[in-house]
């Protein structure tokens, strides 16, 4: 059966310089990719989650499953996967071939002047690291569970350790500029 996924990643932005940046949706029926959508969010802002909502919602009922490259966009516009979660009724799965060190992030946080993040920050799960047959990628999820993570890993892993439509989709959101 095909699995719909939407891949998510944002596009590249100048710090202190571009206040928008756009976060790239790439829709695929496995490994086919059938749509593209971007949307501008605000760098540091607080309106990546709210984007992401309405580009599933456009969508109707045509995503299974949603990747995210992180759970930050475009600088410190941070999503809450379980709230993301809630509001969609669909498995949410975040990827970074790093977790992220809470003491740097924080450290990040105070020197960007979004100490008002830090509390959300902390209060996300920790990242699960998962052995793909390419390395080590760290995951956070919802609405999903271990083992089906491991099932998407091994299905869609193909040139990295990354799914192959979250490759594609930092591939296409790194030309994605305002």
């Amino acid at each position: 059966m095909a699995i719909r996924v939407l891949a998510v990643d944002d596009a590249p932005f100048k710090k202190g310089v571009d206040k928008w940046t756009f976060i790239v949706c790439l829709l695929f029926r496995d490994l086919i990719l059938e749509k593209a959508i971007k949307a501008r969010i605000e760098v540091d802002g607080s309106d990546a989650e709210e984007k992401i909502v309405e580009v599933v919602n456009n969508l109707r009922g045509e995503v299974n499953i949603l990747m995210l490259h992180g759970t930050t966009m475009g600088g410190f516009n941070m999503i809450n996967l379980s709230s993301l979660h809630n509001k969609l009724g669909i498995p949410v799965i975040s990827f970074l071939e790093r977790a992220p060190r809470d003491d740097l992030v924080v450290h990040a946080l105070k020197s960007a002047g979004k100490e008002d993040k830090i509390e959300d920050f902390l209060r996300q799960p920790k990242y699960t690291p998962f052995k793909t047959k390419y390395g080590i990628i760290h995951c956070l999820f919802e609405g999903i569970n271990e083992r089906e993570v491991e099932e998407i890993l091994k299905r869609y892993c193909i040139e990295s350790k990354f799914p192959e439509q979250l490759r594609i989709a930092n591939i296409v959101a790194s030309i994605a500029r305002c």
